[in-house]
């Protein structure tokens, strides 16, 4: 144990340090890449303000973390949620649990490795051995398996029923998933109630450098340790089902919020070497994680001076990162940074790996700032080392914030459709950071989505018949101003998009029976639906005349306006499609899961209800037809199936078949009629 901590040596830089100007280039053309300081800060109060609008339930707190949150935005970067159960905390020790509980959670590290733990489960009568329980002589050990099946249930709700037309819409990686809104790493996790006295080194332990500063060090531990469902894995790589892995995503998270730029840098430099470099080869590609290249840069920030991080000093620092790397492997020793005792490399290294892992740590480390040509998404810098940075590679077609702000976009999914408390409490996160000014632009455009889901918490907006609901309480005198903030928080929402916000508005005097409105706002749907617009979904890039539209005066709000258009959103009080929890499907009367739909499939089948209750059957059978054509062009299986349901519910209001559907189309929705039956019902 003694001789992992023994091996952390003092940081060593370069014996012969390079030119401050090579480095100062390098830091240059990395904010044009990575982001400036006041891009990664935007970033990062983009995601402090998404963890308040992700609080749908008081049973779980959610937090976002992994590179997104930190500030980085690089390619292959996933968004992790964690899950933290608000219901039952873990105590350190038995005697511990306060003695008014029925039951209470608590520690036991016996016959664990360093970083796992056992859950015991004390009860003061005992009702017989539950599913995710196992007893051990006297003692009752969770199960890690029913958290991971948590994690399923909440985003693949009623995964047994799911038709085979949904398979791909989510994948499952163990304790994480991933949706179609995007990337998503998925986690959920107990909290420990105070710091684990086995980690209690990591507060105490001796730092030439205070860093991390005392302050930081008492806001980690006020915010605790999260026990992960991920157990260590044996010789055979199966995983042990009931031990919990100590994770320490939150501590992380506030450490990179607390680097200087030169150290976010750095970060990304490791990052893209271990993208661009290790991985490429077969041999090693599941050797090395992004984990390792962030635990040696928080032994070498801890065991240096704040001098040492300068921008004049970049390459240098990063070259000292990866010699401490291959020290590390060539030890077999890699310290993880809250519990050195923890060798993270640990007999996952074989030999001839080890070698070859060795072997160009090292040819890249003796190459100098040549090794960077390795790095594909730096090779410009080369190519251009002796030109301006303000060379064609960033006389981008889209202004600087445009190219921060779209990749953020799609995150915006949804929000706000949880309830009340998912809408005000962004709004004063929001508020608070307003000195921002690279956040106004998002914050803007995010208060406005937050009006237009807001709108959809009226009564009057849930009810399906909102004629009747509006005669019935025609003589309440809190209904009339109610209805006027529907409507202002309704047209609020129309600067959320493209067109988008506008067809909610259609919607909202669709329900009312004002057919002609509704008509009215569909055709203006329609025209900017014909322009050259994008969908907001994960991989958005900024529209190609952004620069131009710039130049001529127009603020990112009004090129945002002209360019996208975000997803429509159906059953609004229900939660979106990545945040569903177990108690709303077990429930007999839960809320019905939100179905994301493409705005032009709710666009036409509204123009079609318009139509057909105003009695005009020529453009009734236009917007079917326009239905019809948008599922035979359909590009995804998500807008596949969703302008099937929309059909097939327009059919059924039509009580005919028209022929131009009859055309080749009708073997498919007999094929599939007990399916999308059963799918609709379920939704609406």
């Amino acid at each position: 144990m003694h001789a992992i901590t023994l091996l952390i040596v003092a940081m060593e830089f370069p014996a012969a340090p390079l030119e401050s100007n090579f480095s100062l280039e390098l830091f240059d053309f990395l904010c044009k890449i990575v982001g400036s300081e006041k891009d990664v800060r935007a970033r990062r109060i983009f995601f402090k303000v998404l963890d308040h609008a992700l609080q749908y339930s008081p049973k779980w707190r959610v937090v976002t973390s992994g590179r997104k949150s930190e500030g980085l935005d690089l390619p292959g970067s996933d968004l992790d949620i964690t899950y933290i159960n608000q219901v039952d905390t873990v105590y350190n020790t038995k005697s511990t649990i306060p003695s008014d509980l029925q039951y209470g959670l608590f520690l036991d590290f016996e016959n664990t490795p360093p970083g796992y733990v056992h859950i015991e489960l004390h009860q003061k009568k005992r009702h017989g051995i539950q599913p995710n329980h196992v007893y051990s002589g006297n003692h009752i050990i969770l199960s890690n398996e029913h958290y991971k099946q948590l994690i399923q249930e909440m985003n693949m709700p009623n995964a047994k029923n799911k038709s085979s037309l949904l398979e791909n819409f989510s994948d499952i990686h163990g304790p994480c998933s991933s949706t179609i809104c995007g990337s998503y790493d998925f986690l959920s996790t107990y909290k420990c109630h105070s710091w684990p006295t086995v980690v209690a080194e990591w507060i105490t332990r001796p730092r030439n450098y205070e860093w991390p500063p005392t302050e930081l060090i008492e806001d980690i531990v006020r915010d605790n340790i999260l026990l992960a469902p991920i157990g260590s894995k044996s010789n055979n790589k199966k995983e042990n089902p009931f031990e919990w892995r100590m994770s320490f995503s939150i501590a992380e998270k506030m450490l990179v919020h607390s680097f200087n730029h030169t150290q976010i840098l750095c970060y990304a430099l490791l990052k893209y070497t271990l993208k661009e470099v290790l991985v490429v080869h077969q041999k090693i590609k599941d050797t090395m994680c992004s984990y390792f290249m962030k635990t040696v840069l928080f032994w070498m920030i801890e065991e240096s001076q704040i001098s040492e991080w300068q921008p004049c000093k970049l390459f240098e620092c990063f070259q000292a990162c990866i010699k401490r790397l291959v020290f590390f492997i060539q030890y077999n020793i890699l310290p993880n940074y809250f519990i050195p005792q923890n060798n993270l490399i640990e007999g996952k290294i074989d030999v001839p790996k080890k070698k070859l892992l060795i072997s160009l740590l090292r040819n890249f480390f003796t190459s100098g700032n040549n090794s960077l040509k390795q790095i594909q998404t730096l090779s410009y810098l080369f190519d251009h080392i002796k030109t301006p940075l303000t060379s064609e590679l960033f006389r981008k077609n889209y202004s600087n914030i445009d190219s921060i702000i779209y990749p953020l976009l799609h995150y915006m999914h949804g929000i706000g459709y949880g309830g009340s408390n998912t809408i005000y409490q962004p709004i004063y996160c929001i508020m608070s950071h307003r000195k921002c000014k690279l956040l106004k632009h998002i914050c803007f455009i995010w208060f406005s989505k937050l009006c237009g889901s807001l709108a959809k918490h009226y009564p009057f907006m849930i009810s399906h018949d909102g004629y009747t609901n509006l005669q019935n309480r025609k003589c309440n005198k809190t209904f009339y101003p109610d209805y006027k903030k529907c409507i202002w928080y309704t047209i609020l929402g129309t600067f959320s998009d493209s067109y988008t916000g506008w067809l909610l508005l259609a919607e909202f005097f669709f329900q009312r029976k004002q057919l002609r409105k509704t008509a009215e706002i569909i055709q203006l749907c329609q025209f900017k639906s014909s322009t050259d617009h994008q969908m907001i979904t994960p991989g958005l890039k900024p529209h190609p005349s952004s620069k131009m539209l710039e130049n001529i005066g127009l603020h990112f709000v009004q090129r945002y306006k002209h360019s996208c258009s975000d997803l429509f959103y159906l059953t609004p009080k229900a939660k979106p499609q990545i945040m569903f929890y177990q108690e709303d499907y077990q429930s007999a009367n839960s809320e019905k899961d939100m179905l994301i739909v493409h705005p032009q499939i709710r666009m036409y089948y509204l123009l079609f209800l318009c139509h057909h209750y105003l009695g005009n059957n020529i453009e009734k059978w236009k917007a079917l037809r326009l239905l019809k054509d948008f599922n035979l062009q359909s590009t995804t299986s998500a807008e596949y199936l969703n302008s099937i349901i929309h059909l097939t519910l327009a059919l059924r209001e039509a009580e005919t078949i028209p022929d131009f559907i009859l055309n080749g189309f009708l073997s498919f929705l007999l094929q599939t009629s007990s399916y999308t039956q059963r799918f609709v019902c379920q939704t609406f």
